[in-house]
């Protein structure tokens, strides 16, 4: 049988990892941020950055279905989740 438990490390109070996918759409709707197609745009880029910056790397990419056209995106982990809440907050004011 295969060992299911995640270390202290990895996994928050409730369960979720910090290696789960999150999107910016998700992160602003559990922040209770509206957010246009233009602003996530934005945010995207304000991320990728951040990102970069942090971890002197781009972000990996995956394939992701926008506005019914298949698109290559950043992928975010729950361990980016300061970075999306804060480029969020400074694009939506």
């Amino acid at each position: 049988m295969a060992n299911t438990t995640k270390s202290s490390e990895q996994t928050r109070s409730d369960g979720v990892s910090q290696t789960d996918s999150i999107s910016i759409s998700q992160v602003a709707f559990e922040i209770g941020i509206r957010i246009t197609s233009s602003q996530c745009i934005s945010v995207g880029a304000k991320v990728a950055k951040a990102y970069k910056d942090k971890h002197g790397e781009k972000p990996s990419k995956h394939n992701q279905t926008v506005n019914g056209q298949v698109m290559l995106v950043n992928s975010y982990m729950e361990r980016d989740r300061p970075l999306l809440e804060s480029a969020i907050r400074d694009i939506v004011k």
